[in-house]
């Protein structure tokens, strides 16, 4: 049996993951169906449930660092 469909390949480790078009909304409209976990990031692209999870950890670690870094910088202009 074929399903219409797409495959999602994860940019990162190359995990696959498939998700069926959803019809719901239109008859003509090619709308997927959210796969669970995944993620999209305009620079590290499609994103795996566990690449996702460690992406997003890196980011606020970083957003942390940053407001950390200026709060230290305001002290040393005073």
């Amino acid at each position: 049996m074929k399903a219409e469909g797409y495959m999602i390949t994860c940019d990162v480790c190359g995990e696959n993951a498939f998700t069926r078009y959803n019809r719901k909304f239109d008859s003509n409209s090619k709308a997927l169906n959210p796969i669970e976990g995944w993620g999209y990031d305009t620079e590290a692209g499609d994103l795996c449930p566990f690449c996702n999870k460690e992406y997003q950890r890196i980011v606020e670690e970083y957003k942390e660092n940053l407001f950390l870094f200026k709060n230290r910088m305001a002290k040393v202009e005073d």
